[in-house]
C-alpha cells in the first residue's frame, strides 16, 4: 500500500513540471531583475578582561610572636622664658684712603707730563686739596720748537660742612700756549714771534644748606679773568646765581 502511494505522488509531480515547462515554452522567458538585499548587524558582547593576579607570598610567622603594649604617658614641661640678647655688630673698619697721587712721564717731541694731587684725609667736617696738571710739547711736527704747545692747570679747593650750612671755595689757574706755525717764507727769526699764551684765573664759591628741609637754598658765584700776549682788551667774566626751593 505504501509503495502504491509513493508511485502515485511521483507521477503527479512529474505531470506538474512538464505542464509548467510547456506553458513557458509557448510564451518565452520574461526578463526578470532580482535584487537581493542582505542587512545584517553583528553585535558582540563586551569582553571582560581578566588578568591573572600575582598571589601574595605566604607570610612566614615570626618566632617568637611580637606583642604590642600601648600606654598613656602624661608629663608637663616647665615654662620656658627665653632671654633676648640684641646682636652687637662690630664696628666696621673703614678702608684706608690715600689722598695723595703723583704721576710723571716723558715722551717724544720733548713732551714732559706731570699729574699731582694732594688732598686731605677722611673728615666729616671739611676736606681740601690741590691738583696740578702739566703736559707740553717742546717740539712739534713743523720746524721743531716753532710748533710746540703746552697746557698747565693748578686747582685748589676747600669745603666746610656744619650741621646747617655747607660752603665751597675754589681757585683755578690755567696756562695754554701754542705757536701759529702756518707761516710762509721767510721763517720768523724766533719762535716767540709766533707764540700765543693764554692765562686764565677763576674763582668760585657757594653756600647751601647741609640737610634737606622745608626750605632749600643755594647761593653761588663765579669770577674768571683771561689775559693773552696780544694788545687787545682783556676779558673779564662774572656770574652769580641764587636758587631756592620751598
Amino acid at each position: 500500500m505504501g509503495r502504491i502511494l509513493f508511485i502515485g505522488l511521483m507521477l503527479m509531480l512529474t505531470t506538474t513540471v512538464v505542464w509548467a515547462q510547456e506553458e513557458q515554452g509557448e510564451g518565452g522567458i520574461e526578463n526578470v531583475e532580482i535584487e537581493i538585499v542582505k542587512v545584517k548587524q553583528i553585535t558582540m558582547p563586551k569582553a571582560s578582561r581578566n588578568f591573572e593576579k600575582i598571589p601574595p607570598r605566604p607570610a612566614e610567622p615570626l618566632a617568637p610572636a611580637m606583642t604590642y603594649d600601648f600606654r598613656t604617658i602624661n608629663f608637663a614641661a616647665p615654662d620656658y622664658t627665653p632671654v633676648v640678647k640684641p646682636l652687637r655688630l662690630k664696628d666696621e673698619t673703614l678702608s684706608k684712603i690715600y689722598g695723595n697721587y703723583v704721576s710723571v712721564g716723558y715722551g717724544n717731541y720733548n713732551s714732559p707730563f706731570a699729574r699731582v694731587s694732594l688732598a686731605s684725609k677722611r673728615n666729616a667736617e671739611k676736606y681740601y686739596g690741590i691738583d696740578l696738571l702739566h703736559h707740553s710739547f717742546g717740539k712739534g711736527p713743523v720746524d721743531g720748537n716753532y710748533s710746540g704747545s703746552g697746557y698747565t692747570k693748578l686747582n685748589g679747593y676747600f669745603s666746610g660742612m656744619t650741621p646747617k650750612i655747607t660752603s665751597d671755595v675754589g681757585v683755578t689757574y690755567e696756562n695754554l700756549f701754542n705757536h701759529f706755525y702756518g707761516y710762509q717764507a721767510p721763517k720768523p727769526e724766533s719762535a716767540d714771534d709766533i707764540r700765543q699764551t693764554y692765562n686764565i684765573i677763576a674763582l668760585n664759591a657757594s653756600v647751601t644748606n647741609t640737610k634737606v628741609s622745608d626750605f632749600n637754598y643755594k647761593l653761588s658765584g663765579d669770577l674768571s679773568y683771561l689775559r693773552d700776549r696780544s694788545q687787545l682788551p682783556k676779558e673779564r667774566r662774572a656770574c652769580t646765581s641764587i636758587a631756592a626751593t620751598p
